[in-house]
């Protein structure tokens, strides 16, 4: 789905797990990221539900024990992965394994530049989560 559409009605649209948001226009990946934040916290504070990594410098160990981290202020948390690609790639299997068996009270929030399809990690991502393409409309 365009982040255009998730925009109008974010509450429509529930993320489960994982969100990813992809593609190369950095406004429409910030106003995505900011409506998916605010619509998954309910208006709590962003510190106490939000945990930001930078892609190539986090390990998925790190996020993983982020994800599995109950979080005592609120019903939610989010742990959000910028430029995410090298992040992806390195970890696509780990990845598709936490997939099977994600936290419920997580949910994790991919930033990348690519995000094709075909691959086995989109697919499952299509079926449990949410992903918003982030590139000008046509």
């Amino acid at each position: 789905m365009h982040v255009t559409a998730y925009l109008n009605a974010p509450a429509k649209h529930e993320a489960g797990p994982i969100a990813v948001l992809c593609g190369k226009d950095a406004y429409l990946k910030h106003a995505g990221f900011t409506a998916l934040t605010e619509s998954m916290l309910d208006g709590e504070d962003d510190d106490a539900g939000l945990v930001q990594f930078a892609g190539n410098a986090v390990e998925f160990v790190t996020v993983a024990d982020e994800l599995r981290t109950v979080s005592m202020w609120g019903d939610q948390r989010l742990v959000a992965i910028n430029d995410a690609d090298d992040f992806v790639s390195r970890n696509r299997g780990r990845l598709e394994k936490y997939l099977e068996r994600p936290s419920k009270k997580s949910v994790l929030v991919l930033l990348v530049k690519s995000w094709p399809k075909t691959t086995r990690l989109a697919k499952a991502t299509a079926k449990v989560g949410l992903t918003l393409e982030c590139d000008q409309l046509k």
